[in-house]
Protein backbone atom coordinates (compact mmCIF):
# COMPACT_ATOMS: atom_id res chain seq x y z
CA UNK A 1 0.00 0.00 0.00
CA UNK A 2 1.02 3.79 -0.66
CA UNK A 3 2.43 5.36 2.22
CA UNK A 4 -0.03 8.41 0.97
CA UNK A 5 -2.65 6.77 0.34
CA UNK A 6 -1.89 5.11 4.31
CA UNK A 7 -1.97 7.95 6.05
CA UNK A 8 -4.87 9.69 4.92
CA UNK A 9 -6.54 6.56 5.60
CA UNK A 10 -5.17 6.66 9.23
CA UNK A 11 -5.90 10.02 9.80
CA UNK A 12 -2.58 11.25 10.01
CA UNK A 13 -3.09 13.82 7.45
CA UNK A 14 -6.09 15.32 6.58
CA UNK A 15 -6.47 14.24 2.85
CA UNK A 16 -4.58 12.31 0.32
CA UNK A 17 -3.45 15.22 -1.49
CA UNK A 18 -1.47 17.05 1.96
CA UNK A 19 -0.04 13.69 2.43
CA UNK A 20 1.37 13.51 -1.08
CA UNK A 21 2.62 16.83 -0.38
CA UNK A 22 3.60 16.20 3.04
CA UNK A 23 5.79 13.63 1.59
CA UNK A 24 7.40 15.51 -1.64
CA UNK A 25 8.35 18.00 0.65
CA UNK A 26 10.17 15.60 2.88
CA UNK A 27 7.90 15.65 5.88
CA UNK A 28 7.74 11.97 6.00
CA UNK A 29 10.42 9.01 6.46
CA UNK A 30 9.61 5.55 6.33
CA UNK A 31 12.45 3.49 8.71
CA UNK A 32 14.72 6.36 8.86
CA UNK A 33 14.81 7.24 4.90
CA UNK A 34 12.65 10.18 3.11
CA UNK A 35 9.34 8.60 1.34
CA UNK A 36 8.08 9.34 -1.81
CA UNK A 37 4.18 9.34 -1.91
CA UNK A 38 4.29 5.91 -3.94
CA UNK A 39 6.71 4.29 -1.52
CA UNK A 40 5.11 1.03 -0.41
CA UNK A 41 4.67 0.43 3.04
CA UNK A 42 4.69 -2.97 4.86
CA UNK A 43 3.09 -3.71 8.38
CA UNK A 44 5.85 -3.09 10.99
CA UNK A 45 7.52 0.03 9.01
CA UNK A 46 8.61 2.88 11.50
CA UNK A 47 7.24 6.08 10.38
CA UNK A 48 8.61 9.51 11.23
CA UNK A 49 6.18 13.11 10.25
CA UNK A 50 7.56 16.11 10.86
CA UNK A 51 4.63 18.29 12.44
CA UNK A 52 6.89 21.78 12.32
CA UNK A 53 8.60 23.74 15.05
CA UNK A 54 10.85 21.09 15.43
CA UNK A 55 8.41 18.48 16.60
CA UNK A 56 7.53 15.10 15.09
CA UNK A 57 4.92 11.98 15.51
CA UNK A 58 6.76 8.51 15.49
CA UNK A 59 4.38 5.92 14.34
CA UNK A 60 4.68 2.09 13.53
CA UNK A 61 2.15 0.55 11.14
CA UNK A 62 0.31 -2.07 12.43
CA UNK A 63 -2.72 -2.87 9.82
CA UNK A 64 -2.91 -2.02 6.22
CA UNK A 65 -6.08 -1.05 5.15
CA UNK A 66 -7.33 0.68 2.04
CA UNK A 67 -10.52 2.24 2.67
CA UNK A 68 -11.59 5.12 5.50
CA UNK A 69 -12.74 4.56 8.46
CA UNK A 70 -13.86 6.57 11.85
CA UNK A 71 -11.43 8.43 13.30
CA UNK A 72 -11.38 6.95 16.34
CA UNK A 73 -11.17 3.46 14.72
CA UNK A 74 -8.05 4.64 12.76
CA UNK A 75 -6.17 4.75 15.57
CA UNK A 76 -5.52 0.94 15.97
CA UNK A 77 -4.01 1.21 12.46
CA UNK A 78 -0.71 2.13 14.21
CA UNK A 79 1.36 2.56 17.34
CA UNK A 80 2.21 5.92 18.44
CA UNK A 81 5.47 5.88 19.70
CA UNK A 82 6.80 9.58 19.62
CA UNK A 83 9.04 10.56 22.36
CA UNK A 84 7.26 12.41 25.59
CA UNK A 85 8.37 16.40 25.46
CA UNK A 86 12.17 16.39 26.80
CA UNK A 87 12.33 18.75 30.43
CA UNK A 88 14.00 21.14 27.81
CA UNK A 89 11.01 21.53 26.02
CA UNK A 90 8.82 21.74 29.00
CA UNK A 91 10.67 24.47 30.94
CA UNK A 92 11.80 26.80 28.15
CA UNK A 93 10.00 29.82 27.10
CA UNK A 94 7.42 29.48 24.80
CA UNK A 95 9.62 31.27 21.77
CA UNK A 96 12.17 28.91 21.84
CA UNK A 97 10.64 26.23 19.85
CA UNK A 98 10.12 28.54 16.89
CA UNK A 99 13.01 30.12 17.24
CA UNK A 100 15.23 26.96 16.18
CA UNK A 101 12.95 26.86 13.17
CA UNK A 102 13.29 30.58 12.03
CA UNK A 103 15.15 29.67 8.08
CA UNK A 104 18.14 30.83 7.03
CA UNK A 105 19.28 33.78 4.51
CA UNK A 106 17.46 32.68 1.26
CA UNK A 107 15.07 30.50 2.69
CA UNK A 108 11.59 30.19 4.04
CA UNK A 109 9.09 28.81 6.45
CA UNK A 110 5.47 28.24 6.95
CA UNK A 111 3.89 28.34 10.59
CA UNK A 112 0.31 27.45 11.18
CA UNK A 113 -0.73 29.48 13.89
CA UNK A 114 2.66 29.75 15.24
CA UNK A 115 3.94 31.20 18.14
CA UNK A 116 0.06 33.03 18.29
CA UNK A 117 -0.83 30.11 19.70
CA UNK A 118 -0.23 31.73 22.96
CA UNK A 119 -2.78 34.34 22.74
CA UNK A 120 -5.97 32.08 20.82
CA UNK A 121 -5.62 28.30 22.04
CA UNK A 122 -3.11 28.69 25.42
CA UNK A 123 -5.20 31.54 26.48
CA UNK A 124 -8.98 30.33 26.33
CA UNK A 125 -7.72 26.62 27.48
CA UNK A 126 -6.00 28.16 29.96
CA UNK A 127 -2.61 26.57 29.36
CA UNK A 128 -1.14 29.45 30.45
CA UNK A 129 -1.87 32.40 33.27
CA UNK A 130 -3.88 35.62 32.41
CA UNK A 131 -0.30 37.43 32.79
CA UNK A 132 1.82 35.24 30.96
CA UNK A 133 -0.89 35.62 27.66
CA UNK A 134 -1.43 39.97 28.27
CA UNK A 135 2.42 39.94 28.23
CA UNK A 136 2.89 37.92 25.08
CA UNK A 137 1.76 41.17 22.96
CA UNK A 138 4.42 42.69 23.83
CA UNK A 139 6.73 39.79 23.60
CA UNK A 140 5.26 38.89 20.29
CA UNK A 141 5.94 42.35 18.84
CA UNK A 142 9.39 42.14 19.99
CA UNK A 143 10.50 38.84 18.59
CA UNK A 144 8.92 40.19 15.14
CA UNK A 145 10.83 43.26 15.59
CA UNK A 146 14.11 41.52 15.66
CA UNK A 147 13.12 39.04 12.90
CA UNK A 148 12.67 42.43 10.28
CA UNK A 149 15.64 43.93 11.71
CA UNK A 150 17.59 41.02 10.38
CA UNK A 151 16.25 41.19 7.12
CA UNK A 152 13.24 38.63 7.40
CA UNK A 153 10.41 39.31 5.79
CA UNK A 154 7.24 37.98 8.27
CA UNK A 155 3.96 37.97 6.77
CA UNK A 156 0.79 37.27 8.72
CA UNK A 157 -2.99 35.90 7.42
CA UNK A 158 -5.49 35.66 9.31
CA UNK A 159 -8.35 33.81 7.33
CA UNK A 160 -12.01 34.43 8.76
CA UNK A 161 -14.42 31.90 8.15
CA UNK A 162 -18.13 33.45 9.01
CA UNK A 163 -20.31 30.99 11.35
CA UNK A 164 -22.89 30.02 9.13
CA UNK A 165 -19.99 28.45 6.59
CA UNK A 166 -18.66 26.96 9.21
CA UNK A 167 -21.65 25.12 10.45
CA UNK A 168 -22.46 24.23 6.42
CA UNK A 169 -18.84 22.60 6.31
CA UNK A 170 -18.87 20.77 9.58
CA UNK A 171 -22.68 19.35 8.64
CA UNK A 172 -21.42 18.53 4.77
CA UNK A 173 -18.16 16.47 6.47
CA UNK A 174 -20.68 14.32 8.32
CA UNK A 175 -22.81 14.12 5.89
CA UNK A 176 -20.48 13.08 3.16
CA UNK A 177 -18.74 8.85 4.39
CA UNK A 178 -15.10 10.08 3.45
CA UNK A 179 -14.77 13.32 4.28
CA UNK A 180 -16.56 12.02 8.59
CA UNK A 181 -13.04 11.01 9.72
CA UNK A 182 -11.83 14.89 9.52
CA UNK A 183 -14.74 15.89 12.32
CA UNK A 184 -14.82 14.77 15.86
CA UNK A 185 -16.75 15.81 19.39
CA UNK A 186 -13.76 18.46 20.01
CA UNK A 187 -14.47 20.62 16.32
CA UNK A 188 -18.37 21.19 18.14
CA UNK A 189 -16.59 21.78 21.59
CA UNK A 190 -14.42 24.35 19.80
CA UNK A 191 -17.03 26.02 18.02
CA UNK A 192 -18.97 26.57 20.93
CA UNK A 193 -16.10 29.25 21.66
CA UNK A 194 -16.46 30.77 18.69
CA UNK A 195 -17.57 34.00 20.41
CA UNK A 196 -14.74 33.90 23.21
CA UNK A 197 -12.05 32.85 20.10
CA UNK A 198 -13.55 36.19 18.47
CA UNK A 199 -12.88 38.49 21.39
CA UNK A 200 -9.33 36.66 21.59
CA UNK A 201 -8.64 37.35 18.02
CA UNK A 202 -9.41 40.90 18.01
CA UNK A 203 -7.31 41.32 20.91
CA UNK A 204 -4.00 39.85 18.87
CA UNK A 205 -4.89 41.84 15.69
CA UNK A 206 -5.32 44.86 17.53
CA UNK A 207 -2.29 44.43 19.46
CA UNK A 208 0.06 43.34 16.93
CA UNK A 209 -0.45 44.59 14.13
CA UNK A 210 2.79 46.63 13.08
CA UNK A 211 4.05 48.46 10.24
CA UNK A 212 7.07 45.65 10.02
CA UNK A 213 4.96 42.96 10.57
CA UNK A 214 1.26 43.65 9.37
CA UNK A 215 -1.92 41.56 9.34
CA UNK A 216 -4.16 40.87 6.23
CA UNK A 217 -7.33 39.85 6.99
CA UNK A 218 -8.60 37.39 4.45
CA UNK A 219 -12.72 36.33 3.51
CA UNK A 220 -12.12 32.79 3.62
CA UNK A 221 -15.84 31.76 2.80
CA UNK A 222 -14.95 31.00 -0.46
CA UNK A 223 -11.67 28.50 -0.76
CA UNK A 224 -10.39 29.68 -4.09
CA UNK A 225 -10.76 32.99 -3.07
CA UNK A 226 -9.07 32.83 -0.39
CA UNK A 227 -5.91 30.92 -1.38
CA UNK A 228 -5.64 33.28 -4.56
CA UNK A 229 -5.72 36.30 -2.55
CA UNK A 230 -2.82 35.17 -0.03
CA UNK A 231 -0.75 34.09 -2.78
CA UNK A 232 -1.28 37.57 -4.56
CA UNK A 233 -1.03 39.47 -1.09
CA UNK A 234 1.93 37.01 -0.90
CA UNK A 235 3.95 37.79 -3.59
CA UNK A 236 3.18 41.30 -3.80
CA UNK A 237 4.75 41.77 0.00
CA UNK A 238 7.88 39.91 -1.08
CA UNK A 239 8.11 42.11 -3.68
CA UNK A 240 8.20 45.26 -2.68
CA UNK A 241 10.17 43.96 0.45
CA UNK A 242 12.80 42.90 -1.69
CA UNK A 243 12.93 46.41 -3.76
CA UNK A 244 13.60 47.95 -0.94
Amino acid sequence: MRVDAWLDVACLYKTRSEAKRGCEGGKVEVNGEHAKPHRMLREGDRIRISRGFGRYQDVIVRILIDQHVKKAEARALYDDVTPKPTPEEKHAHYLWRFCRDIPRHGRMAVFDRSWYGRVLVERLEGFCRADEWQRAFGEINAFERELTEHGTIVLKYWLHVSHAEQLRRFREREATPHKRHKMNAEDWRNRRKRAAYEIAVGDMLALTDRENAPWLLVPADNKRYARLEVLRSAARQITAALDE
